[in-house]
Formats: structure tokens, C-alpha cells, sequence
């Protein structure tokens, strides 16, 4: 059986159970995890830790692509994304 037809296997039977669960993709990669509601707690802290991801998001839509390139290939050594170093080093930066 194809991986596809195992995913649908397994969505169906935990719908049949009826837990809701929420397909997301990781790396061309299929997986499911059960819905959970976000938390939003709307605290002064998490409202700078938002506006600060959003800028970081902003600034790796700004980048070219060779700089993209660059953050991709240093995050294979980390099993990451080009996009979650550049995210993770730009919050961190922003720490300091």
C-alpha cells in the first residue's frame, strides 16, 4: 500500500473515533497530528514576540535567492529549513 493510502487509512480510522486530527506537510512529507486549539493568551510579551516573528518572516521574503540558498543548505546539517534558521537567528538576534 502506497504511503498516500496509509495517511487516508489512518485519517479515516481516527475520524471514525472521532478525534479531529490536522494533516500538515514538513519537508515534501505528509504527517497528522490531533487539533488542538491555539492558545492566545495576548500578553505584552507574546503581542513583541509576534510583531518581532512577523519582521523576521518579512525579512526572509525580502532576501534573494541565493541568500535563501545559503540559509538551505547551512540548515540541512540541522534536519531544518533554510527558513527556520533564518527565523530562529533573526529572533535570537533580536534577544540581544
Amino acid at each position: 500500500m502506497n504511503s498516500e493510502l496509509l495517511i487516508l487509512n489512518r485519517i479515516l480510522k481516527e475520524m471514525i473515533k472521532g478525534k479531529k486530527i490536522v494533516p500538515y506537510k514538513r519537508q515534501g512529507k505528509i504527517f497528522l497530528r490531533k487539533y488542538r486549539k491555539a492558545k492566545n493568551p495576548r500578553t505584552r510579551k507574546q503581542i513583541r514576540h509576534r510583531r518581532e516573528f512577523k519582521k523576521a518572516v518579512d525579512e526572509w521574503k525580502n532576501l534573494i535567492r541565493e541568500e535563501k540558498e545559503k540559509y538551505k543548505q547551512s540548515a540541512k546539517e540541522l534536519s531544518i529549513t533554510g527558513f527556520n534558521l533564518f527565523i530562529s537567528k533573526y529572533l535570537k538576534k533580536e534577544e540581544n
